[in-house]
């Protein structure tokens, strides 16, 4: 191991690939584009499929409408399964073996109806819905009994997704920031009657110049105690605390990726985005899982961009790379797939044991449990 210290940060190389450095209080860590087990003949990652939730038959007691539609995927410590559907309007909870304990499904407004949800979190003492286009947080016991409901108007939260649980007490809820790149991120405390704990902007990308009313932002996780934002002019992730102080940087070189197309017009505005750093979850115990799309057709996104407000679409290429990090964020392995959804399936959540569930569409919508292995 070898030291090269800086006036403004100090490098620690821990391999002849990857450089850990140090501004200030950001411990940042650079990846390179391909890693030493790349080369392998045999895949070092792999993923043992260890349960499946969903139903095939229409009539069973809950169906889901699709990948797409699916907002909401959060476990409690026994292993139970909550799903938020927001195609269907519905709420099911499922047993670690996949039979169905509950579900809310009425359409509407009032107490313990569900409209246009828009996410959702779980501890053992609660359930939390950001309902109404997260106007307003209803709070649901883990037996599926509405208790109360709180309104989110005075942190204007119409538009705001509900993350999860910070800690199993603090809710986090994110929206898009006009004219940047980036989040608007609150935090409320769930012991104390939701009471605003923070409210602060994760502005990753501080250059990118953008229609004064659009948004753009990629990803945003839970991961450990720590709240994780995706890059969009860049592959990387930003680990901000619950009060908006950014501690860590994870940067990953990828040639292929695409930065955002952007086309303003007199009339009006079009984003395209074929680029996004979508993660992190915690896998395995002591990996992370992220991934990107990438398209292999488009040469200009600004000349997609203009073409889609134009309402001139093609047919595009898009594939996907799924990333293994180690739990401080150095590349491990990568696995590439022709597909806008990784093989495995679409990431949704990983649990306090590391198993990861995914969402497919085929044969029929479901959620998958996985188990990851990984032989360094």
């Amino acid at each position: 191991m070898r030291y090269k210290k800086l006036s403004i940060c100090s490098y620690i190389f821990i391999s002849s690939f990857v450089a850990i450095e140090s501004y200030g209080q950001v411990e940042v860590i650079n990846n390179p584009e391909k890693e030493r087990l790349q080369d392998q003949l045999e895949s070092p990652l792999s993923f043992e499929l260890v349960q499946i939730f969903g139903s095939d038959f229409p009539d069973d007691s809950a169906v889901l409408s699709g990948v797409n539609s699916i907002n909401g995927v959060k476990t409690d410590s026994s292993g139970n399964l909550y799903i938020l559907d927001y195609g269907a309007k519905m709420l099911v909870k499922l047993s670690p073996n996949g039979e169905v304990l509950w579900k809310m499904d009425k359409r509407g407004r009032g107490p313990g109806d569900i409209e246009t949800p828009l996410g959702i979190a779980v501890n053992d003492e609660m359930i939390v819905i950001a309902n109404i286009y997260g106007t307003r947080l209803d709070v649901i016991s883990t037996e599926g009994d509405y208790l109360e409901s709180i309104s989110t108007e005075e942190i204007h939260g119409y538009g705001m997704v509900l993350k999860g649980f910070l800690d199993n007490r603090y809710l986090v809820m994110v929206d898009g920031i006009r004219g940047k790149a980036g989040y608007r991120i609150v935090v409320l405390d769930a012991l104390k009657s939701f009471k605003l704990v923070s409210d602060f902007h994760s502005e990753v990308d501080n250059d990118i110049s953008i229609p004064e009313d659009e948004t753009l932002v990629s990803s945003a996780t839970i991961t450990g105690d720590k709240i994780v934002v995706g890059g969009v002019w860049s592959y990387s992730y930003l680990y901000f605390d619950m009060f908006g102080n950014l501690e860590k940087k994870i940067n990953r070189e990828f040639s292929r990726y695409m930065k955002p197309g952007i086309y303003e017009s007199g009339s009006g505005n079009h984003i395209t985005f074929y680029g996004e750093a979508q993660g992190l979850y915690s896998v395995g115990g002591t990996y992370l899982l992220g991934y990107i799309n990438w398209s292999t057709t488009i040469d200009d996104t600004d000349k997609l961009a203009k073409q889609h407000y134009n309402r001139n679409f093609q047919k595009l290429g898009l594939n996907t790379v799924l990333d293994l990090f180690s739990e401080n964020g150095e590349l491990l392995y990568t696995l590439e797939n022709e597909s806008i959804i990784p093989e495995i399936g679409m990431l949704m959540h990983s649990d306090q044991e590391g198993y990861l569930y995914t969402a497919v569409n085929r044969p029929y919508t479901m959620i998958k449990k996985y188990k990851i292995h990984f032989v360094e």
